[in-house]
């Protein structure tokens, strides 16, 4: 089976979003267990599971409708669709970490990265 690079990080993002559900179903059942592992805020949590859903789906998309995009372009979306859901996970811990040097450049980079990227396949696109 040959399935494109960047479709294979999307379907690693659903299971990603998957089990990421499992935290959203012990939150309900366990509220305890979930303080206890230092989860306090469960809405980032919820929007790490749908941004994983939806940025895969959309990646997956985009592998098949502009399949012959430059390289460059496929690196750029997998960073950025990989990092921005990631970076939910910081704020379900209280925000430890929120402003720290490293988490601020993963952001701006990936956001950066996922603009550049969108923009960059909408000129391809068209052109």
């Amino acid at each position: 089976m040959n399935i494109p690079f960047l479709s294979s990080i999307a379907l690693v993002m659903l299971a990603v979003a998957a089990w990421s559900g499992w935290l959203l179903e012990l939150n309900h059942r366990r509220p305890a267990f979930m303080r206890r592992i230092g989860i306090t805020q469960i809405r980032p949590v919820l929007q790490m599971h749908i941004d994983f859903i939806l940025t895969s789906v959309t990646i997956i998309a985009v592998d098949f409708v502009v399949s012959d995009r430059p390289g460059w372009i496929t690196g750029l979306l997998a960073y950025g669709a990989v990092i921005n859901p990631l970076l939910f996970l910081p704020l379900a811990f209280e925000g430890r970490g929120l402003n720290s040097v490293p988490r601020q450049a993963a952001m701006f980079s990936s956001f950066g990265a996922l603009s550049i990227d969108f923009t960059a396949l909408a000129i391809y696109a068209l052109a």
